[in-house]
């Protein structure tokens, strides 16, 4: 008689557990998931904002500039002299695979063509809180060891997930261009959009082709983003071809975070198609969104791969942190390594309900 129930014990024993693990599932089915705030397409969209503002793998803009002048700051008082070009939008959903001016694939933050200034321990910080997030807890000595091997630029081999991910991204970079742009004539975006003021338009048009003598642009349309702790970014995306009978590209031409240098930069060896404009007092950085690509979405993943994944981006972290810092490298990890596992965890478990907080409208 034993062995009739069993089927039934296994059948109420499933639903049991699907129901109980549902609650730790990254974002819930129903709700439109975001990339995070640098890729919104419309921040306008009240109804959008109210779905981003359950979607816990996020990180608003807002938490980056508390996050800047915040108590919290007072804890890592030995790593405030080590300030310099951040990503600062350093959530998981943010890294990407791009091209480099090489040719080749790597694995890399999405606005490293648009970094921002300010302390390389925030950076860490929101990544943390990032992965804490999606309900997933790294040892802290286990993520500084990969970080460290990324800033010495140390071979370290990437997860199953990322080399992947590597294989595969010229494919998913032609899948994601191709179902936003129409590639037959009449070229256009498919998205609904609202386009570049004429005016603009043209002044645009003149600065790039400069560049460019023989460009074409076939359509364009203007938006608002917002990166790390700079909100309201404008944005001006264009399809054109750069030259008769080349392929059809989507430029990305995104106001710069910060007053740069139009004739340096301090992480060369990551620029993607990349040069900056000056338009109506502003600087701009011009970027081939293709290139780019889409940026990584956890909903492709398990939970249980996130540890490995987070892993890989603390390794990326490094690796665009060193280029940045340069001749106070030895200093900087030395006062990094000092950072007792305890004091990252306490900040990390208290920023994430801060963010939630946020994330519930509440106040910060």
């Amino acid at each position: 008689m034993k062995w009739f129930y069993l089927p039934t014990l296994f059948t109420l024993a499933f639903l049991y557990t699907k129901y109980t693990f549902s609650d730790f599932l990254p974002v819930d089915k129903k709700v439109l998931a975001s990339r995070g705030p640098a890729s919104s397409m419309d921040r306008n969209n009240q109804e959008q904002k109210s779905l981003d503002r359950k979607d816990y793998r996020r990180i608003t803009s807002k938490f980056f500039s508390e996050l800047s002048k915040s108590q919290i700051q007072n804890s890592f008082i030995t790593l405030q002299p080590f300030f310099g070009k951040v990503i600062e939008d350093s959530h998981m959903e943010n890294f990407l695979f791009a091209e480099n001016q090489q040719g080749k694939t790597i694995f890399t933050a999405y606005n490293i063509n648009n970094l921002s200034n300010g302390f390389y321990h925030n950076d860490i910080l929101a990544h943390l809180v990032s992965i804490r997030q999606v309900d997933r807890k790294l040892d802290w000595n286990m993520y500084f060891e990969s970080y460290k091997k990324g800033f010495y630029l140390e071979n370290k081999p990437f997860s199953f997930y990322i080399e992947k991910g590597i294989e595969e991204a010229r494919s998913q970079r032609e899948t994601y261009f191709f179902s936003n742009v129409q590639i037959e004539k009449p070229f256009k975006f498919k998205k609904n959009h609202i386009g570049i003021k004429p005016k603009k338009l043209e002044k645009l048009k003149a600065l790039l082709r400069k560049k460019f003598p023989n460009l074409e642009i076939f359509d364009n349309y203007e938006l608002v983003k917002s990166a790390g702790r700079n909100e309201e970014i404008e944005s001006l995306q264009i399809l054109t071809r750069l030259k008769p009978y080349e392929k059809i590209r989507w430029l990305d031409i995104t106001e710069a975070n910060e007053n740069i240098d139009l004739h340096s930069s301090d992480l060369n060896d990551f620029n993607f198609f990349k040069f900056n404009i000056h338009l109506d007092k502003k600087i701009f950085v011009v970027s081939d969104a293709e290139l780019m690509g889409p940026t990584l979405d956890l909903k492709k993943f398990h939970t249980d791969e996130y540890l490995d994944i987070a892993i890989d981006q603390a390794y990326v972290l490094g690796t665009i942190h060193r280029k940045s810092l340069g001749k106070n490298s030895a200093e900087y990890i030395k006062a990094l390594s000092l950072v007792e596992n305890s004091q990252i965890e306490e900040t990390v478990i208290m920023l994430k309900f801060k963010l939630r907080d946020m994330l519930d409208g509440k106040e910060f």
